[in-house]
């Protein structure tokens, strides 16, 4: 039971994620986790091993932590962004109303592609435009 009292709680990954270091899961079933599939899924932390299917997955999901996390900047990220999963469990520039967020960007990303960055991770949430 240790591994649940620090930043990092265990659960069951639901598929094989040896390949998703990094990466947004949200939760499947009881204490499950899975890549985040779609730009609403609530993230509830970042994967910061490497299980397969049916292994212990160790999951970042403390609020206001700095974590290193995938992200894509197909759509440039400035430092600060909102940003939030995208279909494949990576971090995108969130901008658009009622869209699902879940950290803040800590440095600027502008590369089309998947690479490793901080982000400051507050857990799930949904953004809303300024006066929205």
């Amino acid at each position: 039971m240790p591994s649940n009292y620090g930043p990092l709680l265990s659960f069951t990954a639901a598929s094989d994620l040896s390949a998703k270091q990094f990466y947004v899961v949200e939760g499947t079933t009881a204490n499950t986790v899975d890549i985040t599939n779609a730009t609403t899924d609530k993230g509830i932390g970042i994967l910061h091993n490497k299980p397969k299917s049916g292994g212990d997955a160790a999951v970042m999901t403390q609020h206001g932590a700095r974590t290193p996390a995938a992200m894509d900047g197909t759509t440039d990220i400035a430092a600060w962004d909102w940003l939030g999963p995208n279909a494949s469990g990576v971090l995108v520039k969130k901008a658009t109303a009622d869209y699902s967020v879940c950290a803040l960007a800590m440095d600027a990303c502008t590369t089309d592609g998947v690479e490793i960055h901080d982000v400051l991770w507050l857990g799930p949430g949904f953004f809303r435009t300024a006066g929205g």
